[in-house]
C-alpha cells in the first residue's frame, strides 16, 4: 500500500500522515489500516461540520463510532493518552474467562458493565484479549489520537501497562 501526502505546515490533513507513519511498521491488515485512516477522516470531518468546537471530542466520536466512552491508558515510561471507544466493541474484547479471575463476591457486579470491569482489572493484558483490542486501536483509538494530541500517541496496545477510566 503507497500512502502519500504533501508534507507542509499548511497541510490541514497532517494527521492522516502521522497516522500511517504510526501503522506502517506494525503487524495491521489493510482493512484495519484502510478503516483507521477513514475513521480519521470521518473524525475530522465531524468536527469541521459541528459548529461549536470544545475540547472534548465525544461528540465527533459517536457520530463515527456509536455509543462510546472514554479511556485512559500508559505505559511504565508515564506516557499516557485518552480517547473515546466504542462501549460495546470494547466490552467484546474482554477475555471470555475474565469471570474466573474476579472476586466471586463482585463478579455479578461487573461481568458485562464495561465500567465496572475498567474499575476492578486495569491492567491491559489480564483484562483483554489483545489482537481485539489491537483492531480498536487501528480502528478507533489511534485515529482520535493523531486529531487529539501532538504528542504520546499509541498505535498498538503492546506497551500499555494501565487501560482503564480517566
Amino acid at each position: 500500500m503507497v500512502f502519500i501526502l504533501k508534507s507542509n505546515a499548511e497541510d490541514r490533513l497532517g494527521f492522516l500522515e502521522r497516522l500511517w507513519d504510526g501503522f506502517r511498521r506494525l503487524p495491521y491488515t489493510d482493512e484495519e489500516i484502510a478503516t483507521g485512516i477513514g475513521n480519521a477522516f470521518a473524525l475530522f470531518h465531524a468536527r469541521r461540520m459541528r459548529l461549536e468546537s470544545g475540547l472534548d471530542w465525544k461528540f465527533e466520536a459517536e457520530a463515527c463510532f456509536g455509543e462510546v466512552m472514554r479511556v485512559e491508558f500508559g505505559a511504565d515510561d508515564g506516557s499516557y493518552s485518552r480517547g473515546f471507544v466504542n462501549t460495546k466493541q470494547l466490552r467484546d474484547t474482554v477475555r471470555a474467562d475474565i469471570s474466573d479471575y474476579l472476586n466471586p463476591e463482585y463478579r455479578t457486579q461487573v461481568l458485562g458493565n464495561m465500567t465496572g470491569l475498567l474499575q476492578a482489572v486495569f491492567v491491559p493484558t489480564r483484562l483483554f484479549e489483545f489482537r481485539k483490542l489491537a483492531t480498536l486501536f487501528a480502528t478507533q483509538l489511534a485515529p482520535l489520537q493523531v486529531l487529539t494530541r501532538d504528542y504520546a500517541v499509541f498505535y498498538s496496545p503492546a506497551r500499555l501497562t494501565k487501560f482503564g477510566l480517566p
